[in-house]
Order: structure tokens, then sequence, then C-alpha cells
């Protein structure tokens, strides 16, 4: 059992336990968003798949890391912190706050173009999210790289 809770295991427990608690807390919740002149709408449920299965990945590149014996123990363990501390935030962000709040974040189910200003609906909560997903997107784009190098060379 001590082997299994190594820290990279957290990579698929706690994405785990978000997607149960979004698919029984918050089962009719979407993720809606607007780029250029398409609106997007995606289940919760769906998407939080999607971040389990790129989890898995993630977990996968630790796993071969640790078997080649090649991976800074340091390096590991700030990327799965990172990766869990950000995962966390957006499901705050995602799920709860909204429901609590009338946040702008979260855009109407449609857009009146006869008057278009939209993008001034967003204020400093938008932001900090755009920040924490360029974040997100970063050290994961990071990890993969480091991963790559350590496994080749």
């Amino acid at each position: 059992m001590k082997k299994f809770l190594r820290i990279e295991s957290w990579l698929l427990i706690i994405p785990f336990l978000l997607l149960l608690i979004e698919k029984f807390l918050f089962s009719n919740s979407a993720l809606d968003f607007h780029l250029h002149d398409t609106y997007f709408v995606i289940s919760g449920f769906h998407f939080g798949i999607v971040i389990l299965l790129f989890c898995w990945i993630l977990y996968l590149c630790h796993f071969s890391l640790r078997a080649r014996k090649s991976g800074n123990k340091k390096i590991l363990a700030a990327h799965v912190n990172a990766t869990l501390l950000l995962l966390i935030f957006f499901f705050i962000f995602n799920f709860i706050v909204p429901g609590w709040t009338n946040a702008p974040m979260k855009p109407r189910q449609y857009y009146d173009y006869s008057s278009w200003q939209s993008f001034y609906q967003y204020d400093g909560t938008s932001i900090f999210f755009t920040v924490l997903i360029l974040a997100f997107i970063v050290i994961q784009l990071l990890f993969i790289l480091y991963t790559i190098i350590r496994l080749i060379f």
C-alpha cells in the first residue's frame, strides 16, 4: 500500500474525487465558453473525464520517470502539487463560486449582438481564472518536455 500512495498517485485520486463530487452534487452543471463566433457548452462531467484522462497521462509520465530512476524528486513533487492545486482552484471557480454568487464570469446563454459589449462584462475573477489556465498549460508543457528530455538522455 505504501508504494501506491506515492505523490504521483494523488494525480489519480484527487481528479477522481473531484469528478465524483461534480457528478453527484453538481449534476446539471456545464462549462460554457465562447470562441470567436461559436458558443460551446460542455457538460461538467465530460470535462472532468477529459481532465481525468489527462491526469492518467501525467501519472504515466511520473511512473516512467520513477521506473528509470531518472526524475528529480523535487521537480516531480512540485509538478504534482502545482497540478493538483490548480485543478482544485478550477473546480472551486467553475462549480462552487458561480452557484453562490451571481458571478459575471458565467456567460449568458445567448449574446445580444446589437450592443456588442460582451467583452467588458468580465471582471478580475475572470482574469484570475484565465491566468490560472495559462499557468496550468505552461506547467504541463514544461513537465512533458522535462519527461521527454529525461527519458531520451
